[in-house]
């Protein structure tokens, strides 16, 4: 009896030793980052074309995997969903993004009304990844019913895109059903299609949300915003970054508050300047803006310390932040400094794009102020000027 309690106890030691082994083994983590229709509106039987980004969060490269696209009357998977095909995502290294696009067709049989398209990243469960919880995101399409040509006596109707009674001419959500025609804020946007049914946004203006809900993706890509509070933190041909103001009241903390804007045609503005804006979230989480300028003079934030292994736990958090990096060392090729204090990463540099050159002092320890952002080889930081590159202590 004692031999053979023993030996349990043995068993079980090995089963904790191995389950803890296992927790600790550095794994992928997939991640459905966007999801975009083109056209969002079909024909039963018609096609769209889905775009979706899918990015690896995790702490090890993913291995090629498959993308579905799934026809859904829900946001959620389920087993009665549509297949509406499958596209290869090539292998992943940790902290990269892929994009991946697939022409799906809207079977003939689909009754015309809302639906959603789900994208969920290595559908065939392949790949061992930290967690399954955010491989799926879902997008509406709505299918429309088929116009009937009018007989050769009577009148043509108006045309009535989604078929509520209302014509398009006076129809205030042209694509979604809204007989009612409800527009509780009245900004002549039916509160169907408004993302922001109870603050005003007559025209071009966008939702006032904050800066938080477009960088955690809780204000969709795509939605047009109006962002306020903004201090600019560096500018760079075309674009421009800025973050939210401290004393603004709804300050939450450095991360997620910094945001870069592309413009095609820039207003005149300064580091320090508090801004406005109205734009489009890209699929990058940054704006492409529609209008902006200066509403006040106001002074650039201090800037976040950080150690490159800091933008692992959280990138789109710290994208766009105006950063210090301290005692970092690294090596310099073509006007490019790449810091090597991380192993981890497959790259941080240090870019010259605002400050146009960068000095040759990328042989000793640094500390770096700039702006990070995710670049075309990995996680980068812009300085804006000389001032922002000192010697280590």
């Amino acid at each position: 009896m004692l031999r053979a309690l023993a030996s349990l106890s043995t068993l079980f030691a090995l089963l904790a030793f191995s389950a803890q082994a296992g927790a600790a083994t550095p794994r992928a983590d997939l991640k459905l980052k966007s999801l975009t229709l083109t056209p969002a509106s079909v024909l039963p039987g018609g096609s769209t074309t889905a775009s979706a980004i899918v990015s690896n969060g995790g702490k090890k490269s993913a291995a090629r995997s498959s993308t579905a696209f799934l026809l859904s009357g829900d946001t959620r998977r389920s087993t009665g969903d549509v297949n509406l095909g499958s596209v290869f995502t090539a292998k992943l290294k940790k902290t990269k993004k892929k994009s991946v696009k697939l022409d799906v067709a809207i079977p003939t049989a689909t009754t015309p009304g809302s639906w959603f398209v789900i994208a969920c990243a290595d559908s065939g469960r392949k790949i061992s990844e930290s967690s399954e919880k955010d491989n799926c995101k879902a997008t509406p399409l709505l299918v429309t019913v088929p116009a009937v040509p009018a007989g050769p006596a009577g009148p043509t109707a108006p045309p009535d895109s989604d078929s509520d009674g209302v014509p398009n001419s006076s129809d205030n959500c042209v694509a979604i059903s809204n007989p009612g025609q409800s527009d509780g804020d009245g900004d002549g946007k039916g509160d169907a299609c408004d993302f922001c049914p109870s603050d005003p946004n007559p025209g071009t203006a966008g939702c006032p949300v904050s800066v938080y809900s477009v960088k955690n993706g809780t204000t969709p890509v795509g939605t047009v915003v109006h962002l306020t509070g903004l201090v600019v933190t560096g500018l760079a041909t075309g674009h421009i970054w800025a973050q939210l103001k401290t004393s603004d009241s709804s300050y939450a903390g450095a991360i997620g508050s910094a945001v870069a804007i592309n413009f095609s045609d820039p207003p005149p503005m300064v580091v320090g300047d508090e801004i406005e804006v109205d734009g489009t979230i890209n699929s990058d989480l940054h704006i492409d803006a529609t209008s902006a300028g200066p509403v006040a003079v106001d002074s650039a934030p201090s800037p976040v310390t950080v150690t490159v292994n800091d933008f692992l736990s959280n990138p789109d958090g710290y994208d766009a932040l105006l950063v210090k990096i301290v005692s970092s060392s690294g090596s310099s090729a073509s006007g490019i400094w790449t810091l090597l204090d991380s192993p981890n990463l497959d790259a941080f540099k240090v870019v010259p794009e605002i400050i146009g050159t960068l000095p040759a002092v990328a042989d000793y320890a640094l500390n770096i102020v700039g702006v990070a952002q995710q670049g075309s080889s990995g996680w980068e930081v812009r300085p804006r000027s000389n001032a922002d590159i000192t010697p280590a202590a």
